[in-house]
């Protein structure tokens, strides 16, 4: 089997290149899921990418990007749509983020799994 073909769900991590949002991306790659992640740490979220595709076979979009930022968040979540689909789980560890409706836009109505953050 290709190693590609193990994803179950698809995950979005909103600032997820370091800390607290790394671990649940590498506690998600463990079960083969599809990762999606934002962060304005362009260096983390291009090593975290390239150890969770390594590590765990799975495919990783890393978007350098800032949610507070609204270009930005309607560009990563029309790509992530794209590219995976519905997603099945959010990590959102900021407070009050004014664009958190764009990712909300991407979830699947009723498939969601697992919603963390602030």
């Amino acid at each position: 089997m290709n190693k590609w073909f193990c994803r179950k769900k698809n995950g979005m991590l909103l600032g997820a290149a370091k800390g607290v949002g790394a671990a649940y991306a590498r506690d998600y790659a463990k079960h083969c899921h599809t990762i999606s992640i934002i962060d304005i740490d362009k260096e983390a979220g291009l090593r975290l990418k390239a150890d969770l595709e390594r590590e765990y076979c799975i495919r990783v979009f890393f978007f350098h990007g800032d949610v507070y930022d609204e270009e930005d968040m309607d560009v990563f979540c029309k790509a992530v749509k794209e590219q995976f689909g519905p997603v099945h789980f959010l990590f959102n560890r900021f407070r009050n983020c004014p664009y958190l409706f764009m990712a909300g836009s991407v979830l699947a109505s009723g498939a969601v799994m697992e919603c963390i953050g602030a």
